[in-house]
């Protein structure tokens, strides 16, 4: 009976968690990703880690593709930058969708930008490391209206 009931704890306690490979195992092959020896594209999460043993990123994949949740961390374990990745576009990119932002190491807000449907949506703006404004712009259907031009990072 206790063995029973032990077996049934550690298979509930299991069932719950998702597994995290380390991001070092997954490989691009022509714009999908897999999981090395695996001719499936990969679906699950990923964790890198900086040699002093803090977390640099982890993210999700669904299909092959980056889906969901990514973060990056700086050194010191803040994080560093974090995006949401839920709108596939006609080309079965990811694209960002939601909020987006960024850190400086201190934990102040850098960046903030807004996304829909993958497109720049709203407003976005940047800060000094005092939080003081430094930059902003207002967008809509990824036209700017007004304000500073956003300029996209190199994927």
């Amino acid at each position: 009976m206790k063995r029973t009931l032990l077996l049934l704890l550690v298979s509930y306690a299991a069932w719950g968690q998702t597994i995290k490979v380390n991001c070092n195992e997954i490989n691009d092959r022509n714009a999908i990703d897999y999981k090395n020896g695996e001719k499936t594209p990969y679906t699950g999460d990923c964790v890198s880690y900086y040699p002093n043993g803090k977390k640099s990123f982890e993210g999700s994949f669904k299909n092959g593709k980056n889906y969901g949740t990514s973060k990056w961390y700086h050194e010191n374990g803040q994080i560093k930058e974090q995006i949401i990745r839920t709108f596939i576009d006609s080309d079965g990119y990811s694209r960002p969708e939601g909020k987006a932002m960024k850190w400086f190491q201190n934990g102040n807000i850098m960046e903030v930008v807004n996304y829909k449907s993958g497109q720049l949506d709203g407003e976005w703006y940047e800060l000094d490391i005092k939080g003081k404004k430094i930059k902003k712009g207002l967008y809509k259907n990824g036209k700017l209206i007004n304000g500073d031009k956003y300029i996209l990072p190199e994927i």
